[in-house]
């Protein structure tokens, strides 16, 4: 199943789950499922399988394809169980809660090796590609996911930084630093939610829970841009 850690998300947004099996493998003319076989994804809808949840005021889950939607604050479990064998189930636990704060981080672009995201304060180098990722926080501290139909705005300061190109939803930005050194500080806002076109009925109020007029949702990170660290003598 996945994803198949516990997630968080907020009231009005939606996540596609995915079921995977094992790929068989054949030994001494016995075709077995190995653990080290490739996972192979099983389409949806299948009607072998049935998708449901635990608390369906809080979270919906089609039961042909499993698609969550997230309605009401609270906890559930995502079970998907397959039709002719009831002990043959998986189950991922939700959490749908309030967004109260986004942070940033950046990340280097680089073939390889992979660079790992660095939280606020960041520390960048003249003329290098970065991602810049927002994440959503509850107030609880805990992460919640910023799906397709979450909407952000994040601002960067365009005499130490120019943005190439940004996601659909404004969650992600690629850009590239310049030539000149200094602080800066990025910002980002999570400006509205869309409607997804599923459940419409159901969503009109758990849309209207996330009220952006009333608090905004907001975050900033504060950065410096300078020279790429040399090592002397580079040669003995």
């Amino acid at each position: 199943l996945e994803p198949y850690t516990p997630v968080g998300l907020v009231p009005g947004t939606q996540l596609q789950y995915k079921l995977f099996t094992r790929g068989a493998t054949s030994w001494a003319s016995n075709v077995t499922a190995s653990a080290s076989a490739p996972l192979v994804g099983i389409p949806m809808p299948d009607a072998s399988y049935s998708w449901s949840s635990s608390d369906a005021k809080v979270l919906h889950v089609d039961p042909a394809t499993g698609l969550a939607t997230a309605l009401r604050p609270g906890v559930a479990t995502v079970t998907v169980s397959a039709a002719d064998l009831e002990l043959n189930s998986v189950h991922a636990l939700v959490r749908v809660a309030l967004p109260d704060y986004l942070t940033l981080t950046a990340q280097p672009i680089r073939t390889s090796p992979r660079s790992l995201a660095m939280p606020a304060p960041w520390t960048l180098v003249h003329e290098a590609r970065y991602e810049v990722a927002v994440h959503v926080h509850d107030s609880d501290d805990r992460e919640l996911l910023a799906t397709a139909n979450m909407h952000f705005e994040v601002e960067l300061p365009r005499e130490l930084v120019q943005p190439r190109n940004t996601s659909a939803n404004g969650a992600a930005v690629w850009a590239m630093t310049k030539s000149a050194s200094g602080p800066g500080s990025a910002t980002a806002r999570l400006v509205r939610l869309s409607r997804p076109l599923s459940l419409a009925s159901h969503l009109a109020s758990a849309l209207a829970a996330v009220d952006l007029t009333a608090r905004a949702v907001d975050g900033s990170a504060e950065f410096v841009v300078g020279p790429p660290l040399a090592l002397l003598p580079s040669a003995v």
